[in-house]
Protein backbone atom coordinates (compact mmCIF):
# COMPACT_ATOMS: atom_id res chain seq x y z
CA UNK A 1 0.00 0.00 0.00
CA UNK A 2 1.39 3.41 -0.66
CA UNK A 3 0.16 7.10 0.32
CA UNK A 4 -2.01 8.63 -1.72
CA UNK A 5 -3.88 5.32 -2.54
CA UNK A 6 -7.48 4.61 -1.36
CA UNK A 7 -7.45 3.30 2.02
CA UNK A 8 -10.33 1.50 1.83
CA UNK A 9 -10.38 -1.92 0.18
CA UNK A 10 -12.73 -4.17 -1.18
CA UNK A 11 -12.83 -7.64 -1.56
CA UNK A 12 -15.37 -8.96 -4.42
CA UNK A 13 -14.91 -12.99 -4.16
CA UNK A 14 -16.06 -15.46 -6.46
CA UNK A 15 -20.17 -15.25 -7.42
CA UNK A 16 -21.35 -17.84 -4.62
CA UNK A 17 -24.23 -20.40 -5.99
CA UNK A 18 -27.14 -18.41 -6.56
CA UNK A 19 -25.00 -15.69 -8.66
CA UNK A 20 -23.28 -18.82 -10.58
CA UNK A 21 -27.15 -19.59 -11.72
CA UNK A 22 -27.43 -16.01 -12.98
CA UNK A 23 -24.38 -15.97 -14.76
CA UNK A 24 -25.21 -18.84 -17.05
CA UNK A 25 -28.74 -17.38 -17.39
CA UNK A 26 -27.52 -14.63 -18.55
CA UNK A 27 -24.58 -16.40 -21.26
CA UNK A 28 -27.47 -18.84 -22.10
CA UNK A 29 -29.76 -15.89 -23.06
CA UNK A 30 -31.13 -16.48 -26.85
CA UNK A 31 -29.21 -19.76 -27.29
CA UNK A 32 -31.46 -22.93 -28.42
CA UNK A 33 -30.98 -25.09 -25.26
CA UNK A 34 -32.46 -28.31 -24.76
CA UNK A 35 -34.88 -28.83 -22.52
CA UNK A 36 -32.52 -30.91 -20.04
CA UNK A 37 -30.43 -27.83 -19.25
CA UNK A 38 -30.50 -27.99 -15.62
CA UNK A 39 -28.95 -24.78 -14.14
CA UNK A 40 -28.62 -25.40 -10.42
CA UNK A 41 -26.42 -28.53 -11.66
CA UNK A 42 -23.70 -26.23 -13.14
CA UNK A 43 -24.28 -24.22 -10.78
CA UNK A 44 -23.17 -26.87 -8.30
CA UNK A 45 -20.68 -28.15 -10.95
CA UNK A 46 -18.32 -24.54 -11.06
CA UNK A 47 -18.48 -23.80 -7.62
CA UNK A 48 -14.93 -21.84 -7.13
CA UNK A 49 -15.36 -20.60 -10.55
CA UNK A 50 -15.07 -17.23 -11.77
CA UNK A 51 -17.60 -15.53 -14.03
CA UNK A 52 -15.41 -15.49 -16.73
CA UNK A 53 -14.82 -19.47 -16.42
CA UNK A 54 -18.46 -19.70 -16.60
CA UNK A 55 -18.76 -17.89 -19.84
CA UNK A 56 -16.03 -19.86 -21.81
CA UNK A 57 -18.04 -22.55 -20.50
CA UNK A 58 -21.38 -21.28 -22.09
CA UNK A 59 -19.28 -20.26 -25.23
CA UNK A 60 -17.87 -24.01 -24.94
CA UNK A 61 -20.64 -25.97 -24.67
CA UNK A 62 -22.29 -24.02 -27.71
CA UNK A 63 -19.48 -24.90 -29.87
CA UNK A 64 -20.03 -28.38 -29.98
CA UNK A 65 -23.67 -28.78 -31.60
CA UNK A 66 -22.23 -25.98 -34.05
CA UNK A 67 -19.56 -27.74 -34.95
CA UNK A 68 -21.29 -31.19 -35.40
CA UNK A 69 -23.97 -29.07 -37.74
CA UNK A 70 -20.79 -28.10 -39.87
CA UNK A 71 -19.43 -31.75 -40.02
CA UNK A 72 -22.85 -33.18 -40.18
CA UNK A 73 -25.22 -31.18 -41.48
CA UNK A 74 -27.55 -31.71 -38.88
CA UNK A 75 -28.74 -29.14 -36.24
CA UNK A 76 -29.54 -29.30 -32.69
CA UNK A 77 -29.86 -27.68 -29.19
CA UNK A 78 -27.80 -27.55 -26.90
CA UNK A 79 -27.73 -30.13 -24.51
CA UNK A 80 -26.77 -30.49 -20.40
CA UNK A 81 -24.17 -33.23 -22.21
CA UNK A 82 -22.44 -30.18 -23.91
CA UNK A 83 -22.08 -28.51 -20.80
CA UNK A 84 -20.49 -31.40 -18.58
CA UNK A 85 -17.88 -32.14 -21.47
CA UNK A 86 -17.32 -28.03 -21.52
CA UNK A 87 -17.14 -28.34 -17.58
CA UNK A 88 -15.04 -31.45 -17.51
CA UNK A 89 -12.56 -29.65 -19.88
CA UNK A 90 -12.23 -26.32 -17.76
CA UNK A 91 -10.94 -25.89 -14.29
CA UNK A 92 -11.23 -22.73 -12.69
CA UNK A 93 -8.80 -19.74 -13.12
CA UNK A 94 -8.76 -18.46 -9.95
CA UNK A 95 -6.98 -21.76 -8.42
CA UNK A 96 -3.40 -20.61 -8.98
CA UNK A 97 -4.42 -16.79 -7.98
CA UNK A 98 -5.84 -18.29 -4.63
CA UNK A 99 -2.74 -20.35 -4.22
CA UNK A 100 -0.61 -17.33 -4.94
CA UNK A 101 -2.41 -14.89 -2.68
CA UNK A 102 -3.33 -17.24 0.41
CA UNK A 103 0.98 -17.81 0.12
CA UNK A 104 1.76 -13.86 0.30
CA UNK A 105 -0.86 -13.11 2.88
CA UNK A 106 0.87 -15.72 5.19
CA UNK A 107 4.20 -14.65 4.59
CA UNK A 108 3.52 -11.04 5.07
CA UNK A 109 1.67 -12.17 8.41
CA UNK A 110 -1.11 -9.53 7.57
CA UNK A 111 -4.29 -11.71 7.49
CA UNK A 112 -5.78 -9.40 10.16
CA UNK A 113 -5.73 -6.46 7.16
CA UNK A 114 -6.76 -9.09 4.77
CA UNK A 115 -9.20 -10.58 6.78
CA UNK A 116 -11.94 -11.44 3.97
CA UNK A 117 -9.32 -11.89 1.25
CA UNK A 118 -7.63 -14.17 4.06
CA UNK A 119 -10.93 -15.79 4.58
CA UNK A 120 -12.03 -16.48 1.10
CA UNK A 121 -8.96 -18.39 0.22
CA UNK A 122 -8.49 -20.16 3.44
CA UNK A 123 -12.07 -21.66 2.84
CA UNK A 124 -11.62 -21.87 -1.47
CA UNK A 125 -13.12 -25.15 -2.67
CA UNK A 126 -13.34 -26.54 -5.93
CA UNK A 127 -14.21 -30.06 -6.09
CA UNK A 128 -11.88 -32.24 -6.14
CA UNK A 129 -11.13 -34.48 -9.44
CA UNK A 130 -12.46 -37.42 -7.94
CA UNK A 131 -15.59 -36.15 -6.46
CA UNK A 132 -15.64 -34.06 -9.47
CA UNK A 133 -16.33 -37.62 -12.11
CA UNK A 134 -18.88 -38.92 -9.74
CA UNK A 135 -20.91 -36.20 -10.35
CA UNK A 136 -20.25 -36.14 -13.76
CA UNK A 137 -21.30 -39.95 -13.80
CA UNK A 138 -24.23 -39.52 -11.51
CA UNK A 139 -25.41 -37.02 -14.05
CA UNK A 140 -24.37 -38.93 -17.24
CA UNK A 141 -26.00 -42.20 -15.98
CA UNK A 142 -29.39 -39.64 -16.06
CA UNK A 143 -28.28 -38.29 -19.39
CA UNK A 144 -28.07 -42.07 -20.39
CA UNK A 145 -31.38 -42.95 -19.02
CA UNK A 146 -33.10 -40.24 -20.72
CA UNK A 147 -31.13 -40.62 -24.10
CA UNK A 148 -32.39 -44.39 -23.76
CA UNK A 149 -35.96 -43.34 -23.83
CA UNK A 150 -34.96 -41.08 -26.70
CA UNK A 151 -34.05 -43.47 -28.44
CA UNK A 152 -36.91 -45.71 -28.03
CA UNK A 153 -39.60 -42.95 -29.28
CA UNK A 154 -37.64 -42.23 -32.32
CA UNK A 155 -37.35 -46.11 -33.23
CA UNK A 156 -41.48 -45.98 -32.47
CA UNK A 157 -42.02 -43.25 -34.59
CA UNK A 158 -39.80 -44.66 -37.45
CA UNK A 159 -42.15 -47.85 -37.34
CA UNK A 160 -45.12 -45.91 -37.54
CA UNK A 161 -44.16 -43.92 -40.64
CA UNK A 162 -43.07 -47.16 -42.11
CA UNK A 163 -46.65 -48.37 -41.74
CA UNK A 164 -47.66 -45.91 -42.85
CA UNK A 165 -45.60 -46.48 -46.35
CA UNK A 166 -47.07 -49.67 -45.94
CA UNK A 167 -50.48 -48.55 -45.68
CA UNK A 168 -50.30 -45.97 -48.68
CA UNK A 169 -49.47 -48.79 -51.04
CA UNK A 170 -51.92 -50.89 -50.08
CA UNK A 171 -54.59 -48.25 -50.90
CA UNK A 172 -52.62 -47.43 -53.89
CA UNK A 173 -53.48 -51.04 -54.85
CA UNK A 174 -57.01 -50.75 -54.10
CA UNK A 175 -56.89 -47.35 -56.19
CA UNK A 176 -58.04 -45.80 -53.25
CA UNK A 177 -54.94 -43.05 -54.03
CA UNK A 178 -53.76 -41.35 -57.06
CA UNK A 179 -50.13 -42.39 -58.40
CA UNK A 180 -48.70 -38.96 -58.30
CA UNK A 181 -50.46 -38.49 -54.38
CA UNK A 182 -48.91 -41.95 -52.98
CA UNK A 183 -45.71 -41.12 -54.67
CA UNK A 184 -45.56 -37.92 -52.65
CA UNK A 185 -46.55 -39.25 -49.31
CA UNK A 186 -44.08 -41.76 -49.62
CA UNK A 187 -41.33 -39.82 -50.27
CA UNK A 188 -42.19 -37.37 -47.34
CA UNK A 189 -42.36 -40.35 -44.89
CA UNK A 190 -38.88 -42.00 -46.54
CA UNK A 191 -37.53 -38.14 -45.63
CA UNK A 192 -38.77 -38.43 -42.21
CA UNK A 193 -37.37 -41.81 -41.59
CA UNK A 194 -33.88 -41.41 -42.85
CA UNK A 195 -33.60 -38.12 -40.52
CA UNK A 196 -34.89 -40.58 -37.89
CA UNK A 197 -32.29 -43.04 -38.82
CA UNK A 198 -29.17 -40.26 -38.28
CA UNK A 199 -30.37 -39.21 -34.99
CA UNK A 200 -30.89 -43.06 -34.18
CA UNK A 201 -27.46 -43.85 -35.17
CA UNK A 202 -26.17 -40.94 -33.03
CA UNK A 203 -27.66 -41.92 -30.05
CA UNK A 204 -26.41 -45.87 -30.59
CA UNK A 205 -23.13 -44.40 -31.23
CA UNK A 206 -23.26 -43.03 -28.22
CA UNK A 207 -24.00 -46.00 -26.68
CA UNK A 208 -20.92 -48.19 -27.70
CA UNK A 209 -18.92 -45.13 -27.10
CA UNK A 210 -19.87 -45.14 -23.55
CA UNK A 211 -19.65 -49.35 -22.82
Amino acid sequence: RRSGRFTEQIFLPAPNFNARIKIFEIHCRGKPLSSDINFEKLAELTEGYASSDIKAICDSASEIPWEEAIHEGIEREITMDDFLKAIKKRKSSLIPWINMAKREIEKSGEESIYKDLYAFVSEFKTYEEEEFKKILRKEKIRLTTREDEELRRMEREKKDLEDKIEMAKHKYYRREIAPESVRNIIEDYEKQIIELDVEINKLRSKEKEGK
